[in-house]
């Protein structure tokens, strides 16, 4: 399934100038701000990059065909050779920024190049995970600092990135991914409370009550599918959807957990 992986690359790697932004945050950041353990930690989640599985480089041409042709794309495959090898010198300076203690440069490269990184084939959801807990806590560290704004827009970026990956997977693999209800939870989050965009947080929500009716064996008679439905009424409350907000406290009411909450 791993190489199945190479069409989301390929799809995040053609839209790479729609997704990322030539703006970089002026960011204050002296030499010799990563700790050690930062920088162990930096070149331990990019290392990965760095190696190729040779089986999965082999299947990638039939899939890349196969992509290639459906998007009428007759420079897909050499575009996606080359992304290798520019992401492989893109990891290996990260690698010596880390070392020289250079976190500005190491970030605005990052932020530069993340979306060529993840259309790499060694881009697995375990490396992905890896790498942006490190990138994280950097954005916490820098970023937060400058603007609470910025910190979320930098949060959202790198989460939209993981869920559409996790789309990926799921469409190719045909199942549920364990991983989908919590980060679109924490997407949600991240547009309310760091950008009070309560339209996308509302679309991020109702997916979540979709996913758990069709997860949760009693469907929208399960209690997590009540306290989730709740959060969406909120949500349309807080952005002044009163309509919204009755239809679902009128749902709610049908659900045997939530019954008793709303009569108290």
């Amino acid at each position: 399934m791993k190489y199945l992986l190479i069409f989301l690359g390929l799809c995040l790697f053609s839209c790479n100038n729609q997704t990322t932004s030539n703006i970089q945050p002026e960011i204050k950041i002296e030499n010799g701000s990563l700790t050690k353990g930062e920088q162990d930690s930096l070149i331990m989640v990019l290392s990965p990059y760095l190696e190729i599985d040779s089986i999965v480089m082999q299947n990638a041409n039939q899939t890349l065909q196969m992509v290639s042709e459906a998007l009428g794309d007759t420079n897909g495959e050499d575009d996606y050779y080359r992304n290798v090898l520019h992401v492989d010198s893109i990891i290996k300076q990260c690698i010596t920024y880390a070392q020289e203690n250079e976190p500005k440069q190491l970030l605005d490269l990052f932020d530069k190049e993340k979306v060529n990184i993840y259309a790499h084939p060694s881009n697995t959801i375990e490396h992905e995970k890896g790498l942006h807990y490190m990138i994280l806590s950097l954005y916490e560290k820098y970023y937060r600092p400058v603007s609470e704004r910025l910190y979320a827009e930098k949060m959202i970026e790198l989460y939209e990135l993981t869920l559409a990956h996790i789309i990926g997977l799921e469409t190719f693999g045909g199942y549920h991914h364990p991983d989908y209800i919590l980060l679109a939870k924490v997407l949600m989050n991240c547009y309310a409370d760091g950008l009070n965009n309560y339209d996308k947080a509302i679309e991020l929500q109702k997916k979540v009550c979709e996913r758990i009716e069709q997860e949760e064996p009693e469907g929208k008679a399960s209690e997590l599918y009540g306290y989730e439905l709740m959060e969406l009424a909120n949500l349309y409350l807080t952005n002044a959807d009163t309509l919204r907000t009755d239809s679902c406290l009128q749902e709610l009411r049908k659900n045997p957990y939530m019954e008793k909450l709303l009569e108290e």
